[in-house]
């Protein structure tokens, strides 16, 4: 395997790897699943872009590099910060059925 070629595979596997950490670090569950998801949705809808709908030359090189990036900084935060709630209100509820 050519080292760039494993660079490029774990420059696509960071947002997944640092949401593992997240998870292991005892971030809430629901909100490391709800980034996990929206970046997997993301890397999804770019997956069928390219091999479906490929409009230039560079487009696929653009997204292998910048499509980790904008889930890290971009696309992953928003989906925790939607989810903050839901998980606010989760624990919430947990803590007054275990007082019940």
């Amino acid at each position: 395997m050519d080292i760039t070629l494993a660079g490029f595979i774990l420059w696509s596997w960071a947002p997944y790897l640092i949401a593992l950490l997240c998870l292991k670090a005892k971030f809430h569950p629901i909100i490391v699943f709800s980034a996990i998801t929206f970046a997997l949705s993301q890397d999804l809808l770019y997956f069928h872009q390219i091999h479906l709908g490929l409009r230039g030359d560079t487009a696929a090189f653009g997204v292998l590099l910048f499509r980790p990036c904008f889930n890290l900084l971009v696309f992953m935060p928003i989906a925790a910060i939607c989810a903050w709630p839901f998980a606010i209100l989760i624990k919430i509820r947990t803590k007054d059925a275990d007082m019940a």
